[in-house]
């Protein structure tokens, strides 16, 4: 089990069972992973989606000289990620990451270069980084500060500052990241507000884990407010549950609510099923269903997407 991490692992728990891993709906894909006695691993990932798009990812992770860890992501739609990490440093909770992420979709900021240092002492993490925008010859500003107290209580703020030009005019941009956390070996809530000023926007989300045995759930509720009228943008609901039954199979099932201003509410459910075949082969079948869709009822102003279903397999040695 990989060991707890404040500064990334807050909510983590809730997020991965609600909203990221097990439901491979609209998407047929084929993982595999290879590890090696000397510290290399490889992940490798095909996929195709409703739109009859193939991507095609590798991962190769190489870990040397004890405290130096090297890690890639390579796609073929060019979405890629290089990232060096030097462990104890002269202290030895000390760590330094240099990244270099490629990324298309930002047409103004394809291409950025970050580097950030990490320390942990005791009840205390922090980070402090600076990711330079190679095409703007522009840096942006990051930090992180989590603080442990009293036990079982996480306190976190997190902050991006970066300048940008508007109407010739430089303008700073701000985004604060708050949250605070209480967690226990069976359950963790979790409360997270996040300002953005460019974007005029603060989204305030609330989350729960629980994990009862072969049995967890886990609840997100989420809403997005407009900075200048506090007027809400979006509104959301998810609620998902997990059963790992003694044949070894995972059974899962989600319920998605949404709300926009001047339209319907959109609501969707989700399900899987993932079965171990063999110590080194995962089969997962999912499927999103659009419930105004199933029912009949009027989708006008509203989510509109169809059902979808999907197939995963997994290879690992």
């Amino acid at each position: 089990m990989a060991t707890f991490n404040p500064l990334e692992d807050l909510g983590k728990k809730a997020q991965d069972l609600v909203l990221k891993k097990g439901f491979p709906a609209g998407i047929f894909k084929v993982t595999t992973e290879t590890k090696t006695d000397t510290g290399v691993k490889v992940i490798t990932e095909s996929s195709s989606n409703q739109k009859n798009e193939i991507l095609g990812v590798l991962k190769p992770e190489i870990e040397f000289w004890d405290n130096y860890k090297f890690k890639a992501e390579l796609n073929t739609n060019r979405l890629n990620k290089l990232q060096l990490t030097v462990s104890n440093l002269p202290l030895d909770d000390a760590k330094l990451d240099l990244i270099y992420t490629q990324d298309p979709n930002k047409s103004d900021t394809p291409n950025e270069f970050e580097g950030k240092g990490t320390y942990k002492y005791q009840r205390i993490a922090g980070n402090v980084g600076v990711v330079y925008q190679i095409e703007k010859n522009a840096p942006k500003l990051k930090g992180q500060l989590v603080v442990n107290y009293p036990d079982n209580v996480y306190w976190s703020v997190a902050d991006e500052f970066y300048n940008y030009s508007e109407d010739e005019k430089p303008q700073w941009d701000v985004s604060v990241d708050g949250k605070i956390s209480y967690i226990q070996p069976t359950f963790e809530a979790l409360g997270n507000i996040v300002y953005k000023k460019k974007e005029n926007k603060t989204t305030c989300s609330a989350s729960w884990f629980q994990g009862l045995g072969s049995v967890s759930y886990g609840v997100i509720y989420s809403t997005t407010l407009n900075n200048e009228g506090a007027n809400v943008l979006q509104s959301s609901l998810d609620v998902a549950g997990e059963n790992k039954t003694n044949s070894g199979a995972i059974l899962k099932g989600r319920i998605t609510t949404s709300v926009k201003p001047k339209t319907a509410p959109a609501v969707r459910s989700a399900f899987s099923v993932a079965q171990k075949v063999s110590p080194a082969f995962t089969v997962t079948v999912g499927a999103d269903i659009n419930c105004r869709h199933l029912f009949n009822i009027p989708t006008e102003n509203s989510d509109s997407l169809p059902h979808s279903f999907g197939f995963e397999v997994k290879l690992n040695d």
